[in-house]
């Protein structure tokens, strides 16, 4: 029985089912054999082939049992496990014997190491004529680029990015680097404290204002906060900055690595984002110089925000950074991080717009004496898991331990004999960017929100902290513990 590899480009040449003066009886039977090698073709590349094993892969398709691999034949599986290793794939057709083992590469001939074809993901093989060549993106290059795109969101100030992250490692820094120089500028001398971009100037503890007064900005200092945030961006790599005063603003696929500057004095700001569809890893970000009034970032149709179908309105203050990459899958969703945030006290330290202001006594020198205050100190990571259990460590104090497999993920929360955290020092975040539940579940004597030996689930792009707050008692603020 002939396949799509049979057919001819001439279409004069294609004889074989149609010749020339074939009876009219004969045409419906030949028209039939035409759709059934369209629909094989078509059901071997539409990521509906199940394929089976793990490293040693094998899958039955739709092809007739005469059919013979040549350069060229295509299919899109759906791999139920990933790959540890070098990978194989035995394909059967239908009613017919097995092709036979045929090594899966990467590249032209590069032989697979482990972590390119993760479970549940559809892949798309072309055969060379002695293998099948990926082309679909590897499972561990996607991984890569949401390590990279972490990069250049928060890596440690001073810290240049990597030239793995596509940094050029002279010049190139985060927007971590880039909030932390623009917004505070503080400099710690012999414990004397300067805040320029405050206007306040503290000696001994002895703190006086000079600058403008923070309860009633000027227009220029309000141009000149604009013009600094601009140039920060800039110097971060994004290909445009634009500053939105008012009303609502469409986002179009074009403008991906654009940096907006949202000032909310004159009225509410909607910005409408574009739809994902298939443009997957698209970053956008937003920084607050106006608060006054409301300031939505709208999804667009199914998509999602963070794994939630709602509009996203946490952007509550001046100085409130937040990156958004697009995320092409079922539902195309939007990541949206949020990168720096203002965060005073209201008694000792005052936020008046983009002025903080520094009370008599709010600066303790005994804390800066061995230069205390050190951003890079307050940075832990990502403890990145992909199994389908995980036991908290003591290295993940501080950190985010993301979660992310297509079946159920366990995550225990120790004993104190067992992991010995320390209580009101420890805090850990838990996030699921996998399709599988996540369950954290507390190990027997240990009591989560008051229930002994509680637990609690995690959707895909859910998240938890976990606070540790006696020897064996921990809490999950916003969680529903059983």
């Amino acid at each position: 029985m002939a396949e799509i590899n049979d057919l001819e480009v001439t279409d004069d040449d294609n004889t074989a089912r149609f010749p020339e003066g074939m009876l009219i009886s004969q045409v419906n039977n030949q028209a039939r054999k035409l759709e059934g090698i369209i629909a094989r073709h078509h059901k071997d590349n539409n990521g509906t082939i199940a394929v089976n094993g793990a490293n040693t892969y094998t899958a039955s398709i739709n092809v007739d049992s005469g059919f013979a691999l040549y350069d060229g034949y295509t299919i899109v599986a759906d791999f139920a496990n990933a790959n540890t290793g070098a990978a194989t794939i035995n394909l059967t057709p239908d009613g017919g014997s097995a092709l036979g083992a045929k090594a899966i590469v990467k590249g032209q001939s590069t032989a697979l190491a482990g972590g390119e074809i993760a479970a549940g993901q559809k892949v798309a093989l072309i055969y060379n004529g002695t293998a099948f060549q990926m082309m679909s993106p590897t499972a561990s290059n996607v991984e890569a680029n949401v390590d990279y795109a972490e990069e250049w969101a928060n890596k440690a100030e001073d810290s240049l990015i990597s030239t793995a992250a596509g940094g050029d490692g002279s010049t190139e820094y985060s927007a971590r680097h880039w909030a932390a120089k623009s917004a505070a500028d503080v400099v710690l001398t012999n414990a004397d404290v300067v805040l320029t971009n405050a206007d306040v100037v503290s000696t001994n503890a002895d703190v006086v204002s000079t600058g403008a007064d923070a309860a009633a900005a000027s227009a220029s200092a309000a141009a000149a906060a604009a013009s600094e945030a601009a140039a920060a961006a800039a110097a971060q790599g994004w290909a445009d900055v634009v500053s939105i005063t008012a009303g609502t603003t469409n986002i179009e696929i074009t403008d991906a690595n654009k940096y907006y500057i949202l000032d909310a004095s004159g009225g509410s700001i909607t910005m409408n984002l574009p739809a994902v569809g298939t443009s997957d890893g698209l970053t956008l970000a937003f920084e607050v110089l106006d608060a006054s009034n409301s300031i939505t970032i709208a999804r667009d149709g199914t998509d999602t925000i963070n794994g939630s179908a709602a509009d996203y309105t946490s952007l509550t203050g001046v100085g409130d950074v937040v990156h958004f990459i697009s995320i092409d899958g079922t539902p195309d969703n939007w990541s949206a991080r949020l990168i720096s945030r203002f965060v005073v006290d209201g008694s000792t330290i005052t936020q008046s717009g983009r002025t903080i202001s520094v009370g008599t006594g709010g600066v303790d020198t005994t804390q800066l004496a061995d230069d205390a205050v050190d951003p890079t100190k307050a940075i832990a990571g990502r403890n990145s898991q992909s199994g389908t259990t995980y036991t908290l460590a003591l290295t993940d104090n501080l950190k985010t331990v993301s979660l992310s497999n297509a079946s159920a993920v366990a995550v225990t929360i120790p004993t104190n004999a067992s992991i010995a955290f320390t209580a009101d020092e420890t805090r850990i975040d838990i996030v699921n960017i996998g399709a599988g539940e996540v369950t954290v579940s507390g190990d027997t004597g240990v009591t989560v929100n008051g229930v002994s030996a509680g637990s609690f689930t995690l959707a895909q792009y859910a998240g938890a902290s976990l606070l540790k707050i006696d020897t064996n008692t921990w809490l999950a603020p916003n969680s529903t513990v059983a």
